[in-house]
């Protein structure tokens, strides 16, 4: 009888982590969540196709470029204090199609 209960223990311990690995992004960017010295942008599903959606993760990253700078930034990039110029390099960028959400990964310049 004990034997039959640690057969089924471990047999629920098993599916647990089976149902753990599929819900887990395996291929998700590290970069994501630990940058390194970078900036990521994101944007969700947009109103008009994927290069805009690309192109709004790329703004929001630039603003954050700019706060980081010490100055507000709306998600166009204009700067509420000063009038300074941000730029960047898309190093990478992934789409998380199940949440429909573009990361990129940005290089100030």
């Amino acid at each position: 009888m004990k034997n039959l209960k640690t057969i089924f223990s471990l047999s629920v311990l098993v599916l647990i982590s089976a149902c753990a690995k599929e819900t887990r992004q395996d291929n998700r960017p590290e970069w994501i969540d630990k940058p390194d010295g970078y900036f990521v942008g994101r944007c969700a599903t947009h109103e008009k196709d994927p290069v805009a959606q690309e192109q709004c993760a790329y703004r929001r990253g630039l603003a954050d470029i700019a706060m980081s700078k010490g100055d507000s930034a709306d998600v166009s990039s204009k700067v509420d204090k000063k009038n300074i110029e941000v730029s960047g390099s898309i190093i990478d960028k992934w789409h998380d199609k199940s949440s429909d959400i573009m990361y990129v990964l940005i290089k100030e310049d």
